[in-house]
């Protein structure tokens, strides 16, 4: 357990990587691992993430400058863990979906933030309406859409540069916005912002399958 509990004597630079694959063969090979750890070993790798992506340097608070190679280590070992069957059923996961946005707009780190969010997708925030503070749910309503124009941007850019990497991560911000249009909350801010609908994520059938997910919300149907 002491892998878990003195998680900071590996926070040097050329330990964490291997630190964080440690706890990820950990998870995926000992499935009652977290029975005994105070500390999730999805949690550990998330603030390892947030530590790898911090751009200050202090060495007091164990910051390191931006390492796009541990980043993308991290990011892998997390997706692992985050598809292991029946794991993120039993263990709630605490998702940076803001940092996943800061780095859907990074050429470098695109892929690794596309993989993680494919497989939390189920415990993307919910958009419900507040009756205390309408002026708390329009700032989520707008941070949504910021989230789903950026998936729709990534979607598109398969349509105008046919290199492999950047229409396969077309591929999977479409079939993320696939997943995500499923919920009623998500499938009434595309139709709120229909612009997406003249344009190929990144071929006009994967659009048309994206149309088919919303229109499947029956109580939406009136506003298509």
């Amino acid at each position: 357990s002491d892998e878990c509990k003195g998680q900071d004597r590996f926070l040097k630079p050329d330990l964490c990587k291997e630190y964080a694959r440690l706890l990820t063969r950990l998870c995926v090979n000992c499935p009652n691992v977290q029975e005994y750890y105070k500390q999730k070993p999805f949690e550990i790798i998330t603030k390892l993430l947030i530590r790898f992506a911090d751009d200050s340097d202090d060495e007091k608070t164990m910051k390191m400058r931006p390492d796009l190679e541990s980043i993308r280590e991290a990011y892998s070992c997390l997706a692992q863990i985050a598809s292991i069957p029946e794991f993120a059923k039993k263990y709630p996961l605490s998702i940076e979906y803001n940092l996943i946005l800061q780095h859907l707009k990074e050429p470098t780190l695109v892929r690794s933030a596309l993989e993680l969010l494919l497989v939390t997708t189920d415990y993307f925030p919910k958009l419900e309406p507040s009756d205390d503070d309408d002026i708390v749910f329009q700032q989520k309503k707008r941070d949504f859409q910021i989230y789903l124009k950026n998936l729709i941007r990534i979607a598109a850019l398969g349509a105008e540069d046919r290199k492999d990497s950047i229409v396969n991560n077309s591929k999977l911000a479409a079939l993320i916005l696939m997943r995500l249009a499923r919920r009623e909350d998500i499938a009434n801010l595309l139709i709120e912002q229909p612009t997406w609908m003249e344009k190929d994520l990144p071929d006009f059938f994967s659009t048309f399958q994206l149309f088919l997910v919303v229109y499947g919300r029956k109580t939406l149907r009136r506003k298509l």
